[in-house]
């Protein structure tokens, strides 16, 4: 916990698990941000493995492949529900690595969207969304903010969405 600046949760997952914590001591190695690096295997990976039924110790994971996707991560070119889908790729679909996937189906957050096109879309498609938000139904906005994230596949900054969102609300 003192080493890497894990939570007790993360740390105490980690320790039960022989095989995980030897994924986690390559991947750190590998030079990756530890913090990253265990939310992504003991939220993420062990998900998929719990789901599916899974043993960690009779899989091939690449401990790489798992820092590039700590990698998008950090730079929040992926979002997280999309790093999701393709660490449920890697174990249990084609097994391509997570990268490789995320590129594939263009999944990584793009910055060549024309988000206030989307967010006008939006807006104007959901008056009533609106109006709630502007009388101060904090959730209308992340009702808007979801349905922009559909529009975009998820490959919009969510951050950037919700900045956007409030910045063309209240200029109308």
């Amino acid at each position: 916990m003192k080493e890497f600046g894990l939570s007790g949760y993360d740390a105490q997952v980690l320790c039960s698990d022989f095989e995980l914590g030897k994924l986690f001591d390559k991947m750190i190695l590998l030079k990756t941000n530890p913090t990253v690096s265990a939310k992504l295997l003991t939220r993420e990976l062990l998900s998929v493995l719990n789901h599916d039924s899974l043993v960690l110790k009779d899989l091939q994971i690449d401990a790489l492949a798992l820092v590039e996707l700590v990698k998008l991560l950090e730079e929040c070119k992926v979002s997280n529900k999309n790093s999701k889908q393709s660490v449920i790729n890697y174990i249990s679909g084609d097994k391509s690595k997570p990268k490789d996937f995320l590129e594939k189906n263009s999944l990584l957050i793009s910055a060549s969207i024309n988000l206030d096109e989307v967010v006008l879309h939006v807006i104007s498609a959901n008056e009533k969304a609106v109006s709630d938000f502007r009388a101060g139904n904090e959730k209308s906005l992340n009702f808007l903010a979801g349905l922009v994230m559909k529009e975009t596949k998820g490959t919009a900054n969510p951050q950037k969405v919700q900045e956007v969102l409030r910045e063309k609300i209240s200029k109308k």
